[in-house]
């Protein structure tokens, strides 16, 4: 059996055996350390090394002056690239591809620290200057009439309660930052109706573990998305690779390359 078969037939077991109420959490984590990656990709990252730290082919590891041992576990991504058949005519084709995470490879002093962007301020700070949000206090929210946090999309102003601790505050704006950006998304594309009401949850807490503000007993609530629908759960898993991409670039007002940009740019071999 061929590689390309090989990892396709992992990604549909990974949809049904993994994407599951149980294993929605470690997929979550996992989208949030490597936001640049789409979706089939953290599903092959998922089955084969859940753990992933950084991943990277053999050549950019040689590049970065590390080792990579004899017997480092490889991990088989999918690039899509235009093929070109006998007549000429292009078509998009999944190509396998092999890289290594920074287990399996030997360090050296002369090897980059990796990491991912991060906040050069508050959340708060970037949504007012890089997402053109206003934040405000608002006394429904005081006087405890109103939930921790409210949005105001016309206005696009969230409202906050006062008193609460830095790290809520800060998951209440993501909330509601989240709350915007899918309704936002779902206007802006004539294709669908409505997202899958999973699908804001699940991005709200990519964001979380992006930016550390994930509860350590966080819990995934069951739904109808654990069925056997294996073409929901695909869009939903799409959806969210799209979202959280483009929302950690808004929010740390860095621009980042996508995997198929890494790919083209020849920075990942």
């Amino acid at each position: 059996m061929e590689l390309k078969e090989i990892c396709e037939k992992q990604i549909k077991k990974t949809l049904r055996e993994q994407i599951t109420k149980d294993g929605m959490l470690a997929y979550i984590k996992l989208a949030a350390k490597f936001p640049q990656m789409p979706y089939y990709n953290l599903l092959l990252i998922l089955r084969q090394y859940p753990n992933a730290r950084v991943l990277c082919g053999a050549g950019a590891w040689r590049s970065y002056k590390a080792e990579i041992p004899n017997d480092a576990k490889k991990i088989a991504l999918l690039n899509f690239s235009v093929i070109t058949d006998e007549d000429g005519d292009p078509s998009l084709e999944a190509v396998p591809v092999i890289v290594f995470d920074i287990n399996e490879v030997k360090v050296s002093d002369r090897t980059p620290a990796f990491s991912n962007i991060k906040l050069t301020g508050k959340i708060e700070d970037a949504l007012r200057n890089y997402c053109d949000f206003s934040v405000s206090e608002d006394e429904k929210c005081i006087t405890g009439q109103l939930a921790n946090s409210s949005l105001s999309r016309n206005e696009k102003t969230i409202y906050i309660r006062k008193g609460l601790s830095d790290k809520n505050r800060d998951k209440e704006l993501l909330k509601r930052f989240t709350e915007y950006l899918v309704i936002e998304n779902e206007a802006g594309n004539e294709n669908i109706n409505k997202y899958p009401e999973e699908t804001e949850d699940y991005l709200y807490m990519i964001l979380c573990a992006y930016f550390g503000l994930l509860d350590e007993n966080a819990t995934v609530r069951n739904s109808d998305f654990f069925s056997d629908n294996e073409d929901e759960k695909r869009k939903v898993l799409f959806t969210l690779s799209n979202l959280a991409f483009k929302s950690i670039e808004q929010l740390t007002n860095k621009k980042m390359l996508s995997f198929n940009e890494i790919m083209l740019c020849n920075r990942f071999f």
